[in-house]
């Protein structure tokens, strides 16, 4: 009888032992996700060319990070056409329509906040208005590029994450926003 019930305390000893151990490897993954998210963050413009995109690319504006990445460049079309081929990227040809890709100013400000209209008097007056309306347009400014004569692609993540590309065909700038949540 005693044996029944020594076994009985050492298993359930072991599953609490283990559901704190998985919970604590939880909390581990949790924090250094958060911790390269947020510091570990590479930002360049206009820089000549990078090791990881094809040599054709120049003038390239970025900002990469563990939690989200922007990009965008310019590229001949044949080779830009070649790169996206090579990335798994079906595009289709914009035909009467346009998109938006978000920039990679966007990524680099993924984090900041909006302006909070909570901030504002309950009676503004048009100058606190106009003032609020200028904060929010430049808050937003930069934020996406819209391409409408060239290409796009569009792949989403069952969790939230995905790609968006797009290619001006006239200005031949490609323009890549991912993030994998």
């Amino acid at each position: 009888m005693e044996n029944a019930s020594l076994k009985r305390r050492t298993k359930k000893s072991w599953l609490v032992l283990a559901s704190v151990a998985m919970v604590t490897l939880l909390l581990a993954w949790v924090i250094y996700a958060l911790y390269t998210g947020l510091t570990q963050n590479e930002f360049g413009e206009n820089t000549p060319s990078v090791s990881w995109l094809p040599k054709s690319a120049s003038n390239v504006s970025y900002h990469l990070s563990y939690m989200v990445n922007g990009y965008e460049f310019d590229m001949p079309h044949g080779d830009f056409m070649k790169y996206a081929e090579d990335e798994g990227w079906q595009l289709r040809q914009l035909k009467d329509e346009s998109v938006e890709i978000p920039s990679y100013i966007h990524a680099a400000r993924f984090r900041d906040l909006p302006p909070d209209r909570h901030e504002l008097p309950a009676q503004p007056t048009n100058d606190e208005m106009k003032a609020f309306e200028l904060k929010w347009e430049a808050f937003y400014a930069n934020r996406s590029r819209t391409v409408t004569n060239g290409y796009a692609y569009e792949r989403r993540l069952k969790n939230g994450g995905g790609v968006r590309v797009g290619y001006d065909m006239l200005k031949q700038r490609a323009y890549v926003f991912y993030t994998p949540r």
